[in-house]
């Protein structure tokens, strides 16, 4: 025989549960071995468990089930609608198709709950009125009175009986963390998902007001407990979710599980986000979901327990961390280690700088580095590894390795003290400092790495750059070979110079025959020496060379004697220090005796005047024709003098011009001092223009409009102004610009002035563009009368120039500044300016202080004026009440207030433009109309008048506020953009998104009602090119203003995808015609605006197969829906392709269940389930087991059964609470349409309380039928 594969295809039937649910189909297909089905009976689930996957039936035996996952959500089920119960599939399913469905094991768990607090309650005694059962039923069970004080109190104590009695006083709590970014701590707790509030003494009456809205005078007394969340009694809807952290620096995760014990578990995670060592203190919030019941504890036969509302709890403290650090050792990677020539580095070094942290114990321990070390092995550059050892200081145990990487750096300068006393170093004109000198500045010089051969010292100044005899105080520069530096200041040093010039001497006789001096000049003394002169610092051409004798002193050749004129002297070397050289023998010849000889002209000489300076060679040159000659000396040093008869020079200095001729005689003398004398003529004259230099900088004159520059104040534009003969005084200066046109220089500027100068004997010098920079620093001056100046009549607030004139006798006067441009200003004794405004009238003594363009200020002069008012304004006011228009804002302005008045109101001194207006109450105050509703009522107020002095006149006047005014706005330029839908029209917000500014006097912005000409529905997408609608939207306020804002730009866009539901499953026929595409949809298509006909449905299969193609099997399938706009959706599933039905076996299972909920039937009520058998071969059907899985705990003593209407064969599901868990063939269906029934019977037991029920059950159990094929 042959065997056949089933697949079943049916839904979950329910027990003790009024559902309507769909067929069932069964196929059966031939295969090898023995088939078998399940269906389930389960109890009707939240909507969450709709989505979850449904795996196909395995067809194996034995079949091994998962465990069901609970969600956190846990839900009061609904009894209204049929929900289908689907397990876990690999695709997609549909809500409104049968599900393959797997028979699941249910691991059941013991639930632990714990107890509620018993409270000793005092006993009170209750008097209880008779009670009218029908009206209580009908007049107050169906009422809640849920008031605002009611549920601000429900939700209170919910809030703290549950919030923090409950979760805060299991979270709360003080944890340690590592201080290290990303360190996390983890810790959960499980507390119950419910509290109780209780009425206790008359107290919380709220719970029973809450629940009973009676007005017969129902007693509070009967309901006088309120339960939070989900309890084992009461059950009702529990969340808690988003829980999350308060603070920046460390986060907290969790996750929650619901228990099947009433109670939840939650796994917390603290995670430090930012690396700290503080203490940190955090709140835990959360989102937590209660639901309410009331419960009566009086009669509750009849004040059965009540769900009130669900309370949400939004981002509430649900607990409080402090979080503590815990600072462990965490040593850097690499470790920079200082250069160091000792082999053992300071454990101090160790654990401050090689740790990015350490414990605050750190320093009972020693640190050092582990294995062998040497000298000189910390050089700079050095890398690898080594370990660190953490030593007991008592003991030397090491308490902890740390092995790490090691990089050698040297970033440590060397070190040094300046010397205290001036170092002494010799000049040098030709090298800088040598390392050995500048050591002689520094005491201690050290490094912790480079030898002291190998630092480098460095002077601020260069040696060959200072004269001997300095000393200086500057910085040292140390370097050590790393490149670190350390400056030393104030390092002392003295630059000296002993040492005596060098040079060598030649041995051959010098010739001096031709010197024409006495003494030998160093051109001629530089012919004794080889061209070697040299000295540490004097150059060689200030190396001083004298020809001495044999006791030192310096040779005359005038005095020398010799037959043979040759001599025997010594060659000296000094340099400008002092340091001379030791004495050289050298041999030279003497000099010549014959005086030299000139051509001596015929006519006088004439020279200039001079109070100075005698006559010059070039004078003395003029009274020879040609230059005169010596045989010797040449003809540039030959000496010229002017001698009298006595052979004294002639002086011309202080000899005034004239026209005398002068008797003397010039004197020509050669180097040998051999002399020739003429007789000659000369006379003393002037034709010389006096000299000077214009000065590099401005002279500073103080302006005046009044003169001009003295003789004395222009000298001061010239440098050394002198004259050959005419005295300084004598020499007059003329001016080409005068002081009295030259104003005041501004910034860095001057005037350029031309000056003439002039000496006695009529000779001009011009001197052009002297610097005359002018200034003006004089204060302005005024004469002041002896009177009180009356100022009472003024209407302004302060004083004007021609009210302050009043105080002078004429104007006031300066250096420069015209009476007009002086400024002049009335204080008081602070220095602050009098406002009239608030002067009372009196006589005040006041101070005048005056001042000019530059801001010269005069000394302050006491006077007195007489100033103040005392009269208030005055004007007429209307008798008819103003109206002013409603506002939110903006108090009412000034034109608004003067709708009291008929004409403009009046003041003796302050303008009309500056009477200040306000509207005041009885007792001054200032009345605002801000926020006043409008209306027709008539307010009183008093309209005050108020000058700048401060008196004010106060009249009484009516006033309403009123409401006339439409909302403004203006339309919003950029096009607004909506989804395109046939569904609805703009909403408000949407509206006001295409205004800008909308807003009224009085109406609030969200109350202002906007209305569209064109409703959102009746527009379609726009289409290319066009940009958008014109909208008219009409806005009016509340008191029913109205204005209409045209041609606000709407732009419809369909960027939505279709949507479509496929059917599941999708089982089709091998061979028979491919379907439609519409055919895989369960239902048309829609979209936001296309119409269904008008969306256009695609179907691929896998691999692009055609339909006719496909294997008999499963295959992929995909329907591609796409509207008007080209959106498109794609819907994935799969399509199942069977053989012919000629070789299968089909089972339907029509289920109509309806369970019933009272005493009928001991408590049962079953339908009658059929299958039918569409196929040739009969079919075994039997019961295999039966498992409970929910809400099945107080059917302990149920029997349950299945009976075979057929032939009366009954199998037993439960018996005494024991369920079947092998299997019972129920019957056998014989061949093409054939059929048996079946249905369930028993009793949920003897002592079952029905009337104890607070909800109706709603037991789960699952069965499972196996079908064998014949």
């Amino acid at each position: 025989m042959k065997a056949k594969k089933i697949r079943m295809i049916a839904t979950s039937f329910l027990l003790f549960q009024h559902a309507l649910l769909p067929s069932g189909v069964f196929a059966i297909e031939a295969i090898e071995n023995e088939p078998i089905a399940s269906t389930e009976i389960t109890e009707e689930q939240p909507e969450s468990h709709l989505s979850e996957e449904t795996p196909e039936v395995a067809i194996e035996e034995p079949t091994v089930e998962e465990p069901t996952v609970e969600e956190p959500t846990v839900e009061e089920p609904t009894v209204e609608e049929p929900i289908v119960q689907e397990e876990a599939s690999d695709e997609p399913s549909l809500s409104e198709q049968p599900a393959i469905v797997e028979e699941a094991q249910v691991i059941e768990e013991e639930p632990v709950v714990p107890e509620e607090p018993t409270k000793d309650i005092p006993a009170e005694e209750t008097v209880l009125p008779p009670l009218d059962e029908n009206s209580l039923v009908a007049n107050y069970l169906a009422r809640l009175n849920l008031t605002t004080e009611n549920v601000n109190q429900l939700t209170n104590y919910g809030r703290s009986s549950y919030l923090e009695g409950v979760l805060q006083k299991a979270i709360n709590r003080t944890i340690n963390l590592a201080s290290a970014a990303n360190s996390t701590a983890s810790f959960s707790v499980t507390v119950p998902t419910h509290s109780l509030v209780e009425r206790v003494n008359g107290n919380n009456g709220w719970i029973s007001s809450i629940v009973t809205d009676s007005d017969v005078g129902m007693p509070d007394e009967f309901y006088t407990q309120m339960y939070y969340g989900n309890h084992s009694t009461h059950r009702n809807t529990y969340t808690l979710t988003n829980i999350s952290s308060s603070h920046a620096a460390v986060s907290v995760a969790a996750t929650v599980t619901i228990n099947n014990n009433f109670t939840a578990t939650i796994n917390f995670t603290v995670t430090r986000v930012q690396a700290g060592n503080e203490a940190v203190t955090l709140d835990i919030r959360g989102n937590v979901g209660l639901g309410t019941t009331g419960v009566a504890t009086l009669y509750p036969e009849y004040a059965t327990p009540r769900k009130v509302m669900n309370l949400s709890y939004s981002s509430e403290t649900i607990g409080r961390l402090t979080i503590n650090p815990i600072v462990t050792y965490v040593i850097k990677n690499p470790v920079t280690i200082e250069a160091q020539r000792p082999a053992i580095v300071p454990t101090a070094i160790i654990r401050d700088t090689w740790f990015d942290s350490v414990p605050t114990y750190a320093r009972n321990y020693y640190y050092y580095v582990s294995g062998t070390i040497n000298n000189d092995m910390w050089y700079p550059g050095r890398t690898g590894s080594l370990t660190v050892n953490v030593a007991d200081s008592s003991n030397s145990i090491v308490y902890e390795r740390f092995p790490t990487n090691y990089v050698v750096v040297d970033t440590t300068p060397p070190e040094g003290t300046a010397v205290g006393d001036f170092v002494t170093v010799q000049a040098n004109r030709h090298r800088d400092f040598t390392q050995e000198e500048l050591r002689l500045l520094v005491n201690g010089l050290k490094d912790n790495w480079s030898e002291l051969e190998n630092i480098t010292l460095t002077f601020e100044k260069k040696l060959y750059n200072l004269s001997p005899s300095t000393s200086y105080q500057d910085w040292v520069k140390l370097t050590d070979e790393s490149g670190n530096e350390r400056s030393l200041l104030n390092t002392k040093l003295r630059i000296a110079d002993t040492i005596a010039p060098t040079g060598t001497v030649k041995s051959e006789t010098i010739d001096l025959s031709g010197v024409t001096t006495d003494i030998p000049s160093r051109t001629d003394l530089l012919a004794f020496l080889n061209n070697d002169l040299d000295d540490n610092w004097t150059l060689p051409e200030n190396i001083k060379i004298d020809l001495v004798d044999s006791n030192g002193s310096v040779i005359n050749l005038q005095d020398l004697e010799s037959e043979d004129n040759i001599y025997t002297g010594y060659i000296r070397l000094e340099d400008e220090q002092g340091n001379q050289s030791s004495l050289q023998e050298v041999k030279f010849q003497g000099r010549d005796a014959e005086g030299p000889t000139g051509n001596v002209t015929t006519s006088p000489v004439d020279f200039q005047a001079r109070r100075k300076d005698e006559l010059t060679r070039d004078d003395l040159l003029r009274f020879f024709t040609d230059d005169p000659l010596d045989n010797v000396t040449p003809t540039d040093q030959i000496d010229l003098s002017l001698r009298n008869n006595a052979g004294d020079v002639v002086s011309i200095v202080n000899v005034a011009p004239s026209t005398t001729v002068y008797d003397a005689k010039v004197r020509l003398q050669d180097q040998a001092n051999n002399k020739t004398e003429y007789p000659v003529n000369y006379r003393v004259v002037d034709t010389q223009a006096p000299t000077g230099s214009i000065k590099g900088t401005w002279t500073v004159f103080e302006a005046n409009r009044h003169r001009d520059f003295t003789q004395e104040e222009l000298r001061l534009l010239i440098n050394n102004l002198a004259d050959n003969w005419s005295e300084l005084e004598n020499i007059q200066l003329k001016n080409h610009r005068h002081l009295y046109d030259l104003y005041p220089n501004s910034g860095s500027t001057y005037h350029q002035l031309d000056l003439t100068a002039s000496d006695e004997s009529g000779n001009e010098h011009i001197f052009d563009n002297t610097m005359a920079r002018v200034v003006d620093t004089t204060a302005p001056t005024a004469n002041f009368k002896d009177e009180v100046i009356d100022f009472s009549t003024l209407t302004s607030n302060t004083f004007s120039r021609t009210d302050l004139l009043q105080f002078f006798n004429g104007d006031p006067d300066d250096n420069w500044s015209l009476p007009e441009n002086i400024t002049i200003e009335l204080v008081d004794s602070e220095g602050n300016e009098f406002e009239l405004d608030d002067l009372e009238y009196k006589e005040y003594t006041g101070f005048i202080r005056l001042e000019d363009e530059q801001g010269n200020q005069s000394v302050l002069q006491e006077v007195k004026f007489l100033a103040g008012d005392n009269e208030g304004p005055t004007g007429n006011v209307v008798t008819q009440p103003v109206d002013f228009q409603a506002r939110r804002k903006d108090e009412l302005t000034r034109d608004e207030l003067l709708q009291f008045f008929t004409e403009d109101p009046l003041d003796n001194t302050t303008a009309t433009d500056q009477i200040d207006l306000s509207l005041r109450n009885n007792t001054g105050e200032a009345v605002s109309i801000v926020n006043v509703a409008p209306s027709t009522t008539i307010y009183d107020a008093n309209v005050r008048l108020q000058d700048i002095r401060g008196n004010y006149t106060e009249y009484p006047v009516n006033y309403r506020v009123v409401d006339t005014q439409a909302p403004t706005g203006s339309i919003n330029q950029e096009i607004t953009i909506f989804e395109a839908t046939r569904t609805r029209d703009f909403t408000q917000e949407e509206l006001r998104s295409l205004l800008i500014d909308l807003e009224d006097n009085w109406t609030e912005r969200e109350s202002i009602t906007l209305k569209n000409n064109l409703p959102l529905h009746s527009l379609r997408p726009n289409s290319l090119g066009e940009w958008y609608f014109q909208v008219h939207v009409d806005a009016t306020d509340e008191a029913g203003n109205t204005i209409r804002i045209e041609n606000t730009k709407v732009r419809i866009e369909d960027t939505t995808a279709p949507d479509g539901t496929l059917k599941d499953p999708l089982v089709f026929t091998k061979g028979q015609t491919a379907p439609a595409p519409r055919e895989f949809l369960d239902g048309d298509p829609t979209d936001n605006w296309s119409l269904s006909p008008d969306i256009q449905v695609e179907v691929a299969y896998e691999n692009n197969v055609q339909f006719a193609d496909l294997a008999v099997g499963d295959h992929g399938v995909t329907i591609t829906l796409t509207d008007q706009a080209g959106n498109a959706r794609t819907l994935n599933s799969q399509v199942t392709i069977l053989e012919d039905t000629s070789e299968y076996i089909d089972v339907t299972i029509p289920v109509n269940v309806s369970f019933a909920e009272s005493k009928e039937s001991n408590g049962i009520v079953s339908p009658t389930y059929q299958i039918q058998n569409n196929a040739e071969r009969a079919v075994q059907v039997s019961v295999s087991s039966v498992v409970s899985q929910s809400d099945t705990e107080k059917l302990t003593e149920i029997d349950l059964g299945v009976k075979n209407n057929l032939n009366d064969n009954q199998v037993m599901l439960i018996s005494s609470g024991k369920n079947l868990n092998n299997r019972r063939e129920l019957g056998t269906i014989e061949g093409h349409s054939t059929s048996f029934s079946f249905s369930l019977f028993g009793t949920v037991g003897e002592n079952f309380d029905f009337e104890s029920l607070d909800d109706p059950l709603n037991p789960i159990y699952s069965m499972r039928l196996n079908f064998h094929a014949q």
